[in-house]
């Protein structure tokens, strides 16, 4: 077995919130690379670069434009995914806005230790501040800015 064939998600569905821009558009064009039709969630308007890169892959990319902030727009979106799609294979959180807190971080391992045990594996990327859109004001402004180095 190849290496890559580890990693082939050829049939499977994933859900990309965030994914107009920065790290959740280059997740939903890896996981297209990977096989991946990707259903991309995000509260822009613009789409357009994430559905192309998506498509140029040759997979299926479908877009609904939410703000998951809202508690009755998520669940219509929910609702809609789930009418939409048959099953959801993989979601990858990202949507989101820069706060110190350790949300992320305790809803990983509260989703962990609730469904490690139905054999589903939870897993939280936390990279810190990248270069994106997201980052721009605080990387601009010299009293909040964050040295990576």
């Amino acid at each position: 077995m190849k290496t890559l064939d580890l990693f082939d998600l050829s049939g499977k569905t994933a859900l990309v919130t965030g994914c107009d821009t920065g790290l959740g558009m280059g997740m939903a064009t890896a996981l297209a690379e990977a096989g991946a039709d990707v259903v991309g969630a995000s509260i822009v308007e613009d789409y357009a670069a994430v559905k192309n890169a998506v498509e140029a892959t040759g997979r299926k990319f479908t877009y609904h434009r939410v703000d998951i902030s809202d508690r009755k727009a998520l669940y219509d979106f929910i609702n809609k995914v789930k009418a939409e799609n048959k099953k959801i294979d993989i979601l990858v959180n990202n949507a989101g806005i820069i706060m110190r807190k350790s949300a992320v971080a305790g809803l990983v391992r509260a989703f962990g230790n609730e469904w490690g045990s139905k054999g589903v594996c939870v897993n939280g990327i936390a990279p810190g501040y990248i270069a994106t859109n997201n980052t721009q004001a605080l990387r601009e402004d010299p009293e909040k800015e964050v040295n990576p180095y």
